[in-house]
Parts: structure tokens; C-alpha cells; sequence
């Protein structure tokens, strides 16, 4: 079967002779269909999907090759001659037909809606199977993740309805997959899995004689051209016949289509998130610290809010003192053992306390552990030496700025970043470590 791929600034339409079963804002569900678009929309866009679809597609109807199928020349044709005659009645007749033959091949269209560019939709193909995912995906902010995924799946196989949904229930882990890699967080720093305005579609080839809803129907009405276009496509479909293979029941990740499928998808989200929000694996543990809303002019102003001047030193001034802070932090941080440490603390307090799995222990920061402790100290004693533990003790007792809202293991791990950059800054005798 012919599939083509159609790209430009507004949408990417897929044409063929499909079998959809997707949860696609339009003509979702289990249906026959000619085209499906992934369509840009407005950041802000809360409109009615079927209206934008439909004006759209009134509007671009000839540039996506489907105004003879939606008989928009014949509508003006008939308008003209309805005004020539002044026949009233026969005219309302052609418009009731031609609304009736909209909404028939309507049914053959299947939609999702982004804010997400096109420029950023990232196509994959499957290596060993005959796949090709088309995906979009985009998040609005890191501090309150909201996302858009659409993930069109191009399947030449013919599969049963069943085995469509698995590949749907498939394609939803591997996004959940990606965002897991990714470690993005909701507010509440769960694990972030996607959005309500997610879509999955799922296409494959459509075989002669298997219906479908949305099926044309009322053939008998049809006129010349309709029948021998059918003729054409009878001609092709039995063609089609004589090489299709059976149909597969089955597509779920432990068959050698799933796990294609789970692969173009989990590695297809994570560079659609690239393209469009430059979201990586690798991000710097700043950038992972400011996605939680810990931001580095709050970890500097809680730095300088303890600062004192030592006995018999010359005192720095607060905005010198807040230029070198703040190129220590980033300095620090970019250290991997710094970032690991930073990284352990992250994971003790999202996953380990957050879950329950410490107990009530960890949920009311019990003396008995002291976990969170030995991580500010490693980190602060790591960056500024031994003098650096009686700073960690003075942040950590005192909680100034943002150490006093942050969590169990969080306020002692960035404490401890804090303690360590000042120690090192401010020393009279720094620590001597490698060039790292």
C-alpha cells in the first residue's frame, strides 16, 4: 500500500487506504480512514476541535488533494446553476446532499491538534519492521509541566482490532518510558506521564471487504465519477489481496512488532522533546534543580543572608561577594560528584520519602535518619574542605531563604552545595583539589 507523507508549517497529513483505532480529538476511535493530520493550533487554542478541522479543511481542501473527494467544485457548480434557475427547493435539495457528502468523507479523516511546530515533528522508522511513527511533543513549563504528544503509527501490516490496541497500550508505556529517562516531574514531583490532550493513533493497512465506522455507505447514490473511482480501487484492492498476509491478532511489547513499536516511540518522544524544548538526558543538575523550582538566585541570596565577616578581615561586598557565589554554584555543580550527590538527594526525597518507602520515619524527618545529613556534609567537606562542616551545621540549624521550604533531603543537599561554596570563597587557605 502506498503511504504518502505531506509536511509544511501548519500541519503533516498521511495519505493511504487505512484502519485507524486512535484517541484523536477528531474521528477518534475505530475507523476507515483516507487521511490523518497532526494539525498546529495556538498555545491558548480552547476552541471546538470539529470546527477548526472542518473550516480547515474547507479552506485547504484543494492544496491536500481532497477537493474532488469533497466535491467542492461540484457544490460551486451547483450553486451557480441554482441561481441561474431561481429554484429554491432544488437548491436546498443539493445543499442537504452536498452537506451529507461532506459528513461521509469527514468520517475518512482523522485529526490531532498541537502547539507544537511542525518544524519539530520527528519521524521515525523502525529498523526491522514495517513501522514509521510521526511524533510531536512538547511541555509548556518545567515548574508545571503540561505537555502535547501526538504519535501517529504507521503500521504496512494488517492487523485485527486487538492487536491495534495493544499497540496503542504500547505506545502510551514507551511515552511513559521517555518521560521516565527524561525525569520529568509534575508539581507534586510525581513522575510526569503525559497530559489529557496526549493522542495516539494507530494505522494500518485496510484490507478489502473489512468495515469499519465511518464507512461510506449509500454507494448506490454516487455518481459516475464515484463509481468508477470505486472500480479502480476494487481493481487495486483485489491486487492487494492476492500478496496480503494474514491478519496479526496480537502486537503487544513481547512480540517483534511491539517491540518495535515501544522502541521508535520511547526514543521518537525523547527527540521530539529535544526539537522542542531542548530536553535531554544529559541537562545540567541547575537545570534539573530549577524544573523542581529550586533556582540559583534563591540558593545565593540564602548564602549571603548568613554572611559575616570574619574577625580582623576586610569585609566583601555584597555584590561581588553575590557575582563570585554565584559563579562557585555553577562552578560546583557542574562537577559530576556534585551533581551525583545533588542527584542521590533528589532521588531519596522523590522516590524514597515522597513514596513512603522510609516510613513515617522519613515523612516526619525523624532524628533517626540521618542519610540526608551525610549527603549536605559529603557535598559541602567535597567543595571546601573540612572547614566547610561547621558552615553546613550553621546553614543547616538556621534554614535561611530557601533551605527553610525545601524537603527532607533537599535543604541539607543544597545547604551543604551552599556551605561548601562559601567556605571555598571566603578561606583564607582554600582546599587544594585536582582540576577536575
Amino acid at each position: 500500500m502506498k503511504i504518502e507523507i505531506e509536511r509544511s508549517e501548519e500541519f503533516i497529513a498521511v495519505h493511504g487506504d487505512f484502519k485507524v483505532l486512535s484517541s484523536a480529538v477528531y474521528n477518534g476511535g475505530f475507523v476507515k480512514a483516507k487521511t490523518i493530520i497532526n494539525l498546529n493550533v495556538s498555545r491558548d487554542f480552547s476552541g471546538d476541535a470539529f470546527e477548526v478541522f472542518d473550516s480547515f479543511f474547507e479552506e485547504r481542501a484543494e492544496e491536500l488533494g481532497l477537493a474532488e473527494e469533497w466535491g467542492l467544485e461540484q457544490r460551486e457548480e451547483q450553486r451557480e446553476e441554482q441561481r441561474e434557475k431561481q429554484r429554491e427547493k432544488q437548491r436546498e435539495k443539493q445543499r442537504e446532499k452536498q452537506r451529507e457528502k461532506q459528513r461521509e468523507k469527514q468520517r475518512e479523516v482523522v485529526g490531532v491538534m498541537t502547539a507544537v511546530p511542525m518544524k519539530n515533528a520527528k519521524i521515525v522508522e523502525a529498523e526491522r519492521e514495517p513501522v514509521t511513527a510521526i511524533i510531536t511533543a512538547g511541555i509548556s513549563k518545567p515548574t508545571e509541566p503540561s505537555s502535547t504528544v501526538n504519535i501517529i503509527l504507521l503500521v504496512s501490516k494488517n492487523l485485527s482490532q486487538s492487536a491495534m490496541a495493544n499497540l496503542l497500550i504500547v505506545a502510551t508505556e514507551a511515552k511513559t518510558a521517555a518521560f521516565a529517562d527524561l525525569n520529568v516531574r509534575d508539581e507534586n514531583s510525581d513522575l510526569f506521564t503525559g497530559d489529557a490532550t496526549d493522542s495516539v493513533v494507530v494505522a494500518c493497512t485496510a484490507c478489502s471487504g473489512e468495515g469499519a465506522e465511518g464507512e461510506e455507505e449509500g454507494k448506490e447514490e454516487a455518481g459516475k465519477e464515484e463509481e468508477e473511482k470505486e472500480e479502480e480501487e476494487k481493481e487495486e484492492g483485489e491486487k492487494e489481496e492476492e500478496e496480503k498476509e494474514e491478519e496479526e491478532r496480537f502486537a503487544g511489547k513481547a512480540t517483534r512488532l511491539g517491540k518495535a513499536v515501544y522502541e521508535v516511540v520511547r526514543e521518537g518522544v525523547k527527540e521530539a522533546l529535544f526539537l522542542h524544548n531542548r530536553l535531554s538526558v544529559e541537562r545540567p543538575i541547575l537545570t534539573r534543580l530549577e524544573e523542581r523550582g529550586i533556582f540559583l538566585a534563591e540558593m545565593v541570596a540564602a548564602g549571603l543572608e548568613l554572611y559575616v565577616a570574619a574577625e580582623g578581615e576586610e569585609e566583601v561586598g555584597k555584590e561581588e561577594l553575590k557575582a563570585r557565589l554565584e559563579a562557585a554554584i555553577k562552578r560546583e555543580c557542574s562537577d559530576v560528584n556534585v551533581a551525583l550527590l545533588l542527584a542521590a538527594a533528589l532521588h531519596s526525597e522523590e522516590e524514597e520519602v515522597r513514596k513512603g518507602r522510609a516510613g513515617e520515619a522519613g515523612a516526619e524527618d525523624a532524628a533517626c535518619i540521618v542519610a540526608d545529613e551525610l549527603i549536605g556534609i559529603d557535598i559541602a567537606e567535597y567543595i571546601g574542605g573540612k572547614k566547610a562542616l561547621f558552615n553546613f551545621f550553621y546553614y543547616d540549624t538556621r534554614k535561611p531563604g530557601i533551605l527553610s521550604r525545601l524537603g527532607v533531603f533537599m535543604d541539607d543537599a543544597v545547604g551543604g552545595l551552599i556551605a561548601g561554596c562559601m567556605t571555598a570563597l571566603l578561606s583564607s587557605s582554600p582546599p587544594l583539589r585536582q582540576e577536575r
